[in-house]
């Protein structure tokens, strides 16, 4: 390095050009020029059946839902908490090291959780078939008789009313183990570790306000703990989702010239997953015999949906092998395959 410097001083001492003279060199810029440059173009414009069913008018639909129930589910779960501490308290099972009522302890309360999971599950059905309705209102050309198609009867009908109150029934008690099972532990180790109740007590009120509490609003928008968000949001999905297919599916029986099937819409930013964004437009028959196990949520806080396929839109069915590519980007426990293959593998085996 001293050497090239040397000779680079001697050159100019010696009245020589500098190395590099004569080769082309970039041109000047004034200071001006970034604000005469050309504007950069503007993105392509989104595909007619995004402008008619644009995801983010959804998702802030999902989101101001997710918000009111969080804070009702969370509500009877705290209400739920508090009673299991008391009657810890109050049994001194800590203290007489009751390892036997400890290991039966069960959350009280649980109709009224369930009565708020239900409701959240409910309410996202029904307004999941209505924004269906209100969106097929909207579309672009709708005629008259189009607009009596989406005149359809009060949701939700008996078979799915039911459906969701055993959904509810289900979360409600896998939510109840999750909580019991973590309080059960703390417990113990509690018992273990000879802490006095008071210290145990402030660990298990934390744990739990980190994982179930109501959450916090920050700039208009409600902070959810993690475990309350992902169990409300991903249910929501599930009966915002199924609303929605009902929805289109009534609508296609009354008028098939007009609905003819089911696409898959995704909200795509930096937060979409690999399967959402692989079927982000993937269009569906409605006969189609997997059109049940691509339903929404494929994930957790999925924010994934359906929207109806128009007659004017002429876009090609999903191929098998798309299909299979997503149930490998898909987690088991939401229907996707537990033995994965690269697209490249999974084309070849659906390949005539």
């Amino acid at each position: 390095r001293h050497r090239a410097v040397d000779q680079i001083l001697g050159r100019a001492r010696e009245g020589e050009p500098p190395l590099g003279a004569g080769l082309p060199t970039a041109p000047v810029t004034s200071q001006f020029a970034a604000r005469d440059a050309e504007p950069p173009a503007e993105p392509p414009a989104a595909p007619p059946w995004q402008q008619r069913f644009p995801h983010a008018d959804i998702d802030a639909a999902l989101t101001e839902l997710e918000n009111t129930h969080s804070v009702k589910i969370a509500a009877a779960l705290q209400a739920s908490f508090d009673r299991l501490l008391r009657s810890v308290e109050s049994r001194t099972l800590l203290q007489q090291q009751d390892y036997k009522a400890i290991a039966e302890l069960t959350l009280p309360l649980q109709p009224a959780l369930q009565k708020a999971v239900a409701d959240l599950l409910v309410v996202g059905y029904q307004r999941g078939g209505a924004d269906v309705k209100k969106e097929l209102r909207a579309a672009k050309g709708m005629s008259q008789f189009a607009a009596e198609v989406v005149a359809v009867a009060p949701l939700p009908p008996e078979k799915a009313l039911s459906f969701l109150k055993e959904k509810a029934f289900w979360i409600k008690g896998t939510t109840a183990d999750a909580v019991v099972k973590e309080t059960q532990a703390m417990l113990f180790e509690a018992m273990k570790s000879g802490e006095r109740w008071q210290d145990t007590r402030r660990k298990l009120q934390q744990w739990f306000q980190d994982g179930y509490g109501a959450g916090e609003i920050i700039d208009q928008r409600v902070l959810k703990p993690g475990r309350i968000e992902t169990l409300v949001r991903t249910n929501l999905t599930d009966a915002y989702a199924n609303g929605r297919k009902d929805e289109i599916r009534a609508a296609a029986e009354r008028s098939p010239e007009f609905v003819t099937g089911m696409r898959y819409s995704a909200l795509l930013d930096s937060q979409t997953t690999e399967q959402c964004r692989h079927l982000h437009g993937s269009v569906f028959p409605l006969d189609d015999p997997d059109l049940d196990q691509f339903t929404p949520p494929l994930h957790h806080r999925c924010r994934s949906t359906w929207v109806p396929v128009l007659a004017d839109e002429d876009d090609e069915p999903i191929s098998d092998a798309d299909k299979g590519i997503a149930k490998d980007l898909t987690p088991p426990s939401f229907g996707g395959n537990a033995v994965k293959l690269t697209a490249q593998e999974r084309r070849a085996l659906v390949a005539p």
